[in-house]
């Protein structure tokens, strides 16, 4: 039997992903095993190094009497012969714990450029039918695969993908047979790059871990790590483009996770060392203004001069509070949370700060469901959030318009969700407001909403929102109801 050569690296990686029990063995000399699944070794009860290490430590724990059908090419049996004993046949083996256990099985020889390989496909549950060849141990790979394994022709239209990626996209095969791949499934943005990659590959260049998104039926899109390798006829004319992909979407979103919490830390390790470095000038500062109103008020001095005075202390009572904003940031925020009631929280912020606060020309409305579960939170870090999103949409409208806050049970049992909306300017794309210093705000210190965003996080809550440029904001705070 001749089989074209197999591309080591997408060959391992598909059976890295196979439920079925795979093994391929180059008959040398000396014999080695090239490939080996994770399923089979793990069910062998050996790391999957030592399989690779020592045939003999594989084949050990194959019982004797059918150890010499594993052996048959070692004995000097051709491929004939070979094929006459691959109908399917049980495997005896011991699993991990020593126990014997059985397989359908079949084996067959390949020929490529490095010779004679043996490859053997098992399935622990089920007998193989007849007439089961090298065709279907692929096919079975593919189908059984965590990875997406597709094929294109040379005009990139779509000739095949197996179950993963069916179950992935939300497209049945047969719905998107023979359309264009980059249309059906890449991003406008990403089409001249990727469009490009695959001329390169029709080339003959293979495609080693270049990361896309696709879109899905649903419309949502997944992060996709490719490797891809082009397929020849038997006159070795290209006929196509085989691509394996991984879907990296959760793994690329931890990694953005982990390195903005690194970010974070770097800030926090700078926040601590600039504020204790200005923290105790700025005390010094304070106190000798206090002496020098006190003495000016003793010796009944001009208006004008202690109103300077007075602005000195207001800027530096300012400048301790940025301070402790930096501080904060680096404080873990270990919170004592009790069962309260939401509604006398945000009807509270809404009485004591937000409508004395509000400028002529914007109305504040307040829409709060009667019988809201208590959740749990802490009420004076509850109102420092609250009012920081109120305050932050009211300055996003200084030609006038509307603040609504509405709190109603979350869609999720046990959840509160509180929205606070603006009909402001709204949020550019590009920005992400919970970013340390990314601010809108002309005089903006940029760390009230990672604050926010902290103080959530110590409650067990979420903070998002969504806006868009000229209509407005809607950010939405979620909490966990107590009981």
């Amino acid at each position: 039997m001749t089989a074209e050569p197999v591309d080591s690296q997408v060959y391992r990686r598909l059976l890295e992903r196979t439920s079925e029990l795979a093994l391929r063995v180059r008959l040398g000399p000396p014999r080695v095993v090239e490939y080996l699944s994770p399923a089979f070794a793990e069910l062998l009860g050996l790391p999957l190094a030592d399989c690779y290490a020592e045939l003999a430590t594989l084949e050990a724990r194959v019982l004797p009497e059918d150890a010499a059908r594993l052996a048959l090419p070692r004995a000097g049996g051709d491929a004939a012969e070979v094929a006459a004993e691959g109908e399917p046949f049980t495997l005896r083996f011991l699993d991990s714990a020593g126990r014997p256990r059985s397989t359908a099985a079949r084996q067959w020889l390949v020929e490529d450029e490095g010779g004679l390989a043996l490859e053997l496909l098992a399935r622990p549950s089920e007998m193989f039918g007849q007439g089961l060849g090298e065709r279907d141990f692929a096919q079975r790979l593919c189908d059984t695969a965590h990875a997406i394994v597709l094929v294109l022709d040379p005009e990139g239209r779509i000739v095949f993908f197996n179950p993963f990626m069916r179950e992935l996209s939300g497209y049945e095969l047969d719905e998107v047979r023979g359309r264009d791949w980059f249309k059906t499934f890449i991003v406008e943005d990403e089409r001249p790059r990727i469009s490009a990659l695959f001329e390169q590959a029709i080339d003959d260049l293979e495609i080693v871990a270049n990361v896309n998104a696709i879109r899905t039926k649903s419309g949502g899109a997944r992060e996709i790590e490719w490797y891809g390798k082009t397929l020849h006829d038997s006159q070795g004319k290209i006929v196509g483009l085989l691509s394996v992909g991984w879907d990296v979407t959760d793994r690329r979103a931890l990694e953005g996770e982990l390195a903005r919490a690194q970010h974070l830390a770097s800030i926090g390790t700078l926040a601590s060392t600039f504020a204790h470095e200005v923290g105790n000038p700025l005390n010094g500062m304070y106190l000798q203004v206090q002496m020098l109103e006190r003495r000016l008020g003793r010796i009944h001095e001009d208006e004008p001069l202690l109103l300077r005075v007075e602005a000195i202390k207001s800027e530096i009572l300012r400048l301790n509070a940025l301070l402790e904003e930096f501080r904060s940031l680096n404080r873990p925020q270990a919170l004592s949370l009790r069962a309260m009631e939401l509604r006398g929280v945000l009807e509270g912020v809404l009485a004591r700060q937000v409508r004395p606060l509000a400028p002529e020309g914007v109305r504040v409305e307040s829409e709060i469901a009667p019988g809201l579960p208590p959740v749990l939170g802490n009420a004076d870090k509850l109102e420092q959030v609250f009012l920081n999103l109120c305050k932050n949409a009211i300055e996003a409208m200084p030609e006038g318009g509307t603040l609504v806050v509405r709190a109603r049970a979350g869609g999720k049992e046990g959840r509160v969700l509180v929205d606070i909306v603006d009909t402001g300017t709204g949020i550019p794309d590009e920005l992400d407001v919970f970013e340390p210093f990314c601010t809108t705000k002309v005089e903006g210190t940029g760390l009230g909403l990672p604050l926010v965003r902290e103080i959530m996080r110590a409650h067990g809550g979420k903070i998002s929102y969504a806006s868009e440029i000229g209509r407005g904001t809607c950010f939405t705070v979620e909490l966990q109801a107590s009981g």
